[in-house]
């Protein structure tokens, strides 16, 4: 029994035609068993004991054909369906490979991407800023890095706008700094403590606290708030898309970033 579960598609159709040829066959010889029976004429007559034995064997050939059309035809199913369900894995399988190379593709698209700002974190900006807040910071990035440079001036334009809604004039607010050890490629939004800063506008570092949460709450990745305190600056500073070379890191002497 084991011998038979083990044999291959190909024996196993071997095995099911033969099967149905020998039913064929002992169906044949069972048919001419019965008329020799049952013939009237004489010379049928004398082989009667012949056409015993023939639908005998006919009777015994159909029992063991029609049993290994049964046993062969399941066995060729188990078979087909054994094939049907791997064919289905590997579909699956190759399926989930593309799936993954899909969605690798998109992360990866989405890592190239520029950043831009959302009309959400626009709003965000504006609302914890206030038209005379942006009026008097400043965004600072390098046209160097012309990805950052475009996202600086997402945040220059919406600053300028929400100036404008305060009425005050459509200041420039962006400035262009090439890469040096003290500044590195990216944008900062910058606030300086100068005569302009009036008293109820609170400290530019809480401020610029404030602006960090709210930005990175809204999606937006900050690394962090670099103050200087002999210039008397504080920046946020929402780094370059791809992290800068070593060289090009914030000089520590200058800038004491909390991140």
């Amino acid at each position: 029994m084991g011998y038979f579960f083990s044999l291959s598609k190909f024996a196993t159709t071997s095995w099911l035609d033969w099967s149905e040829i020998i039913l064929l066959v002992s169906g044949l010889v069972l048919v001419v068993g019965i008329i020799g029976e049952y013939a009237k004429s004489d010379r049928w007559k004398r082989h009667h004991r012949v056409f015993e034995v023939l639908v005998i064997i006919g009777v015994c050939g159909e029992l063991l054909a029609d049993g290994g059309v049964f046993l062969f035809s399941s066995h060729l199913q188990t078979i087909s369906d054994a094939e049907l369900a791997a064919v289905t894995k590997k579909a699956g399988e190759a399926g989930e490979r593309a799936s993954a190379a899909d969605l690798a593709r998109v992360k990866l698209e989405a890592s190239m991407a520029w950043r831009h700002l959302s009309d959400k974190q626009k709003h965000v900006l504006c609302s914890v800023l206030s038209p005379k807040r942006a009026n008097l910071a400043e965004v600072t990035s390098s046209a160097q890095d012309p990805e950052a440079w475009e996202f600086a001036n997402d945040f220059a334009a919406e600053m300028r706008r929400c100036s404008i809604s305060g009425g005050f004039d459509p200041a420039g607010h962006l400035g262009n700094s090439p890469w040096s050890s003290d500044v590195v490629f990216g944008v900062w939004i910058r606030f300086s403590k100068n005569p302009n800063w009036p008293a109820d506008l609170g400290k530019p570092e809480l401020i610029a606290t404030t602006l960090r949460k709210a930005l990175e709450a809204s999606g937006v990745t900050v690394e962090g708030i670099s103050k200087q305190e002999a210039r008397g600056l504080v920046d946020v500073y929402i780094g370059p898309r791809f992290p800068p070379h070593a060289d090009e890191l914030i000089n520590s002497k200058n800038a004491n970033r909390q991140p």
